[in-house]
């Protein structure tokens, strides 16, 4: 019995040394006060509804970014060795995609890059540094635009209850795209594009 109340009060005094106290600043924001004089702000976790009917909610084709490939500026120069990717989201049934496309300015691309981009991963920079990785998996397409002189590569992505949050959150920066023979990672001009069009599809 002794031992039992011993270990019971050795509980108690490991969750009352480990404890954080919480505070209201006078401007209204709550604050996580910790043991050693320091503090952080506390942000709520993002309440993400997402409509469960039946309606597809689509956005328009968008650009996200028009960047130097590290590869292909090798061999064409800046001017001529960007990739272009574009995207559009969707939500319906509950189920929140994006769609990316690639246009590479070369008419043999997997030489550079591989023959597909399915199942590879994307790293989705965030403006605070934190990488979301989604993974490439339906409606694949590689293929040459002869007209144009591109290459064309294409996929699906569906995005988690988590990836969605840490998306609205923040602007996404970069995108690393883990191509299969190259890996390489781009800056993003249209920084808030994503964080606007999930949360047009999801409200």
């Amino acid at each position: 019995m002794k031992k039992l109340i011993l270990f019971s009060l050795s509980i108690v005094c490991f969750m009352l040394t480990t404890a954080q106290e919480r505070a209201i600043t006078q401007s209204g924001k709550n604050v996580v006060l910790f043991d050693n004089g320091t503090w952080q702000l506390e942000i709520a976790a993002p309440q993400t509804r997402i409509v469960k009917d039946t309606i597809l909610r689509k956005t328009e084709n968008t650009e996200l970014f028009y960047s130097v490939s590290s590869k292909l500026s090798r061999f064409f120069g800046d001017e001529k060795g960007r990739i272009k990717c574009n995207f559009i989201c969707s939500s319906q049934n509950g189920v929140v995609r994006v769609f990316f496309e690639w246009y590479v300015p070369v008419g043999n691309a997997d030489k550079y890059f591989g023959l597909s981009i399915q199942d590879q991963s994307l790293d989705l920079v965030l403006g605070d540094a934190t990488v979301v990785t989604v993974t490439i998996a339906d409606h694949i397409v590689n293929r040459f635009l002869e007209k144009s002189n591109l290459s064309y590569y294409a996929g699906e992505a569906i995005l988690d209850q988590l990836v969605i949050d840490q998306l609205l959150q923040q602007n996404t920066i970069r995108m690393k795209v883990n191509w299969l023979k190259n890996p390489e990672e781009y800056n993003i001009q249209n920084t808030n594009g994503l964080r606007d069009a999930l949360t047009s599809v999801i409200n």
